[in-house]
């Protein structure tokens, strides 16, 4: 609903929106997208530990999501149990103006159990079953200063308008001489005084099963299936102030509005709250030669994931006219079908006595994102063609080693990822970088319990709107990561 003094129009041309066909936000579709389709961090401590490189040497539940076929080393039946506890810690400088934000949270991130069949005196199948929570999507975001001028927040809804924005008068339409719509433009592009306030939360849950098979001495078949669901919830408040009355009453922000001249304030607020399902399957094989050299691939094929979105537009606008402008919340519903892109990993590890090293790498093509339904084919096919154009091609690195203590079940690990951003052309500090501590204890075989930390850092995306809708924004984020695991034989 859209309450404005003295004028009844803008409520007009609300209910002709909300009878008109949602379009997919474009830059709201890519989070998604990508949300999907990254690999995720949280998988058990121990592998945490080891830098997640962890698809030749992982002997317990957490192979179903990196390489079942390891599962048939499992030691017997066992049940494992992880804890996981983070902090997302984010800086932005906004035209000098720093600001710093920090989140956390704590959550039972996965829960499985390993069965062994004997099929002879030298084989073995061990199946599994469970769940991994190994995203966390507890992030956020603040920013507040002076803009001086050149872009602001309101440049985002510009490129993707809606009635909202242009009900509070914050952008407005053009039209060629012929009456064919151009884009949207707004006057607002700084001299005032800006804030962002961006809480983000959520996760990504695998109910999964699978099943490893001995075939020969030293050889490894596996096969794991999950069931992918999660939530994103994302609240984004942003506000500009005319604090110095930089915009005079002869500057209307709709041209030919009287309405909108002498622009005062505005709260613009963009409340969603998404959901994800879908499945993929996972082939894996391993090559033991003995207890000492290990190599390994595994093949990730996704399925169709559903993303269902519901979003709350809302926001408020004054002018020294004496006009207010005030859109109340209306729920929007949309949804639409996307395929994440194939993973093939290859792996290796070298045992030596009281040192293991590992190493793996995974090629991911994100431009083969793609859009297959649930929008009008105009808008599935433009939103892919953008995939093509924006992502590109990338090999995820992960690297660990793990050093035991003789005699005394004590373990210590140490590890690094590498995960260059799928973006194109990205410059390197967009770029997801690692690193990993771990520590270990054995009690006889039977008891194991782990500690694995993990410390991470990048440059945020000025179009990652998740986090803010301003460009001007320099944004540094960094993640902390405390991994708890038990596991128990039987």
């Amino acid at each position: 609903m859209v309450k404005e003094r003295g004028s009844c129009a803008l409520g007009a041309m609300m209910v002709l929106f909300l009878l008109s066909p949602v379009r997919l936000p474009a830059q709201s579709g890519i989070d998604d997208a990508i949300r999907v389709s990254r690999q995720g961090l949280l998988f058990n401590a121990r592998a945490l530990g080891m830098g997640n490189a962890y698809s030749t040497i992982g002997y317990d539940f957490a192979a179903l999501r990196m390489n079942p076929a390891t599962l048939g080393l499992s030691e017997g039946a066992t049940y494992s149990v992880s804890v996981n506890t983070n902090g997302f810690v984010y800086q932005s400088s906004f035209f000098g103006t720093n600001e710093k934000f920090t989140t956390t949270s704590t959550t039972l991130s996965q829960a499985g159990l390993t069965i062994p069949f004997h099929l002879d005196s030298t084989r073995q199948m061990v199946i599994a079953l469970g769940y991994t929570q190994d995203k966390d999507f507890n992030t956020g975001g603040k920013y507040n200063g002076y803009n001086s001028g050149g872009t602001s927040f309101v440049g985002s809804l510009v490129d993707n308008p809606n009635t909202v924005a242009r009900g509070l008068g914050l952008i407005y339409p053009t039209y060629d001489d012929q009456g064919r719509y151009l884009g949207d433009q707004t006057v607002l592009t700084g001299n005032f005084q800006e804030t962002g306030y961006v809480l983000d939360g959520g996760n990504m849950l695998h109910f999964s099963g699978g099943v490893s098979l001995q075939a020969a001495p030293g050889v490894l078949f596996g096969v794991s299936g999950s069931y992918n669901t999660g939530t994103f919830e994302t609240d984004r408040e942003f506000k500009v102030v005319d604090i110095n009355d930089a915009f005079g009453d002869s500057v209307q922000t709709i041209p030919g509005d009287s309405r909108t001249g002498g622009f005062r304030d505005a709260a613009y607020h963009d409340l969603r709250s998404t959901q994800y399902k879908g499945w993929d399957v996972r082939f894996g094989l391993l090559y033991r030669f003995e207890n000492f050299i290990g190599i390994s691939a595994s093949f990730k094929v996704p399925f169709a994931h559903t993303i269902n979105e519901t979003r709350y537009l809302s926001g408020s606008s004054s002018f020294s006219s004496g006009t207010f402008f005030n859109v109340e919340a209306t729920p929007i519903s949309r949804s639409f079908r996307m395929n994440p892109p194939y993973e093939a990993t290859v792996g290796a590890m070298v045992n030596l006595w009281i040192l293991t090293g590992t190493a793996e790498a995974t090629y991911v093509d994100y431009s083969q994102m793609k859009v297959t339904g649930g929008v009008e084919f105009p808008e599935q096919s433009d939103f892919n063609k953008r995939i093509k154009d924006e992502f590109t091609r990338i090999i995820n690195l992960n690297a660990g080693a793990e050093f035991r203590l003789p005699f005394t079940g004590l373990s210590a690990r140490a590890g690094a990822m590498y995960r260059p951003s799928p973006y194109k052309n990205d410059p390197g500090r967009y770029d997801q970088k690692f690193l990993t501590l771990g520590l270990g204890v054995n009690s006889n075989d039977r008891f194991h319990f782990d500690i694995g930390y993990l410390y991470g850092w990048r440059d945020q995306r000025k179009d990652e709107v998740e986090t803010t809708a301003d460009p001007t924004v320099e944004q540094t984020v960094t993640y902390h990561d405390l991994l708890f695991s038990m596991k128990f034989v039987f």
